[in-house]
């Protein structure tokens, strides 16, 4: 298992990358398991999710809404 080697605040844990998302917690954990988001697991196996990835998949959304 790989420990984040970013600060704490360039993380959300799984409740908040779904509220910032705007989508269920089992929707994130099923795009992690489809490889869509890339996330970090603590040793103690809780899923940290990257802001980077967070806001990548914001602008992937908002340009399907476009096109």
């Amino acid at each position: 298992m790989q420990e984040p080697t970013q600060t704490d605040n360039e993380f959300s844990m799984t409740s908040e990358a779904a509220r910032a998302l705007e989508v269920a917690p089992t929707t994130l954990i099923g795009w992690e398991r489809q490889r869509k988001i890339r996330v970090i697991r603590t040793t103690n196996g809780r899923r940290l999710f990257p802001k980077s990835e967070i806001e990548r998949i914001k602008r992937e959304r908002a340009e399907a809404k476009r096109a």
